[in-house]
């Protein structure tokens, strides 16, 4: 089963969620503990010690995952941003929901869909799933 992360903004999150909760509608696995966290520390925590506990969630869950899905609202989000950088250094698929003009490192041809149904369409079509088979996913 592929597994998707699923990148987006902290304020966007009940987008990001959306498309999360479509994926596993279709039957892919999603492995974003972002999504469904608290916004604040549990008793006894530190902020600061939240935070890096979230961070490394996240590049864990960043490397786990077969296909970074980056969901891009247009609102700036420096881990989003962080979290593509990840996926491309490792050579991970990368499929954009949204626009890609914000952000440089988005036009290296990965495929950009308005929305995670045509995203999901293409993650359907046959010569995709060959290309993620190729990859070890």
């Amino acid at each position: 089963m592929i597994t998707f992360y699923t990148a987006g903004p902290w304020h966007d999150r009940a987008i990001v969620k959306g498309v999360r909760d479509k994926l596993v509608e279709a039957d892919y696995k999603v492995n974003s503990r972002w999504l469904d966290i608290p916004e604040n520390p549990p008793e006894g925590m530190s902020y600061e010690e939240y935070q890096q506990m979230q961070a490394r969630n996240d590049l864990a869950d960043v490397v786990s995952a077969d296909v970074l899905m980056y969901v891009n609202t247009g609102y700036k989000s420096e881990g989003k941003a962080t979290e593509l950088g990840v996926a491309i250094a490792m050579l991970k698929p990368i499929i954009i929901i949204g626009d890609r003009s914000n952000n440089i490192f988005l036009n290296l041809g990965m495929p950009c869909f308005a929305d995670i149904d045509a995203a999901i369409d293409f993650l359907k079509e046959e010569e995709y799933k060959e290309m993620l088979a190729n990859r070890g996913a």
